[in-house]
């Protein structure tokens, strides 16, 4: 680790409620709890950060994780229900359509994206001094790679 990274201190973690809004509609995120920590590991493993790998996110899950932590009242948009669709065969199929598709349909693009999980770290990391330092890292980090890389395509064509 280099002399500019730093760590976030634990002390320096508060969750906090985390609102967004998309489409005219404000969602709520619920502070993260003990509760909530139990959840993850029970359903994702003692280490359930990894799902949120920048190299390899597992999209399914985190969109399970990020409805998870939505209030009731935001949650109540999305409810299951069965419907009727066409599979990618072109087959007319019914099934049960979960919650968090629904909301998964909601978030469009990187500006959307980026929006609610913005939010749901500060539900669960909390100030946005935690939030300026981790945009600051990532910013550093993204200027780094861009240095490194050449412009230009690249042909897959040997």
């Amino acid at each position: 680790m280099s002399e500019d990274q730093k760590f976030i201190d634990l002390k320096d973690l508060n969750p906090e409620e985390a609102s967004f809004e998309i489409k005219g509609k404000t969602y709520t995120f619920r502070k993260l709890s003990l509760r909530d920590k139990a959840w993850y590991q029970r359903n994702f493993g003692k280490d359930a950060t990894n799902i949120f790998n920048e190299n390899n996110p597992d999209v399914e899950t985190m969109l399970k994780c990020v409805f998870y932590q939505l209030n009731n009242e935001s949650k109540a948009h999305f409810l299951a229900k069965d419907i009727e669709e066409i599979d990618p065969n072109g087959e007319p199929i019914k099934r049960r359509k979960y919650a968090w598709e629904f909301f998964g349909e909601l978030i469009e693009g990187a500006r959307d994206t980026e929006l609610v999980m913005t939010e749901y770290i500060r539900c669960m990391m909390g100030s946005q001094p935690i939030l300026d330092e981790i945009a600051k890292m990532n910013k550093k980090k993204v200027k780094e790679e861009d240095t490194e890389e050449q412009i230009g395509v690249k042909s897959t064509i040997e």
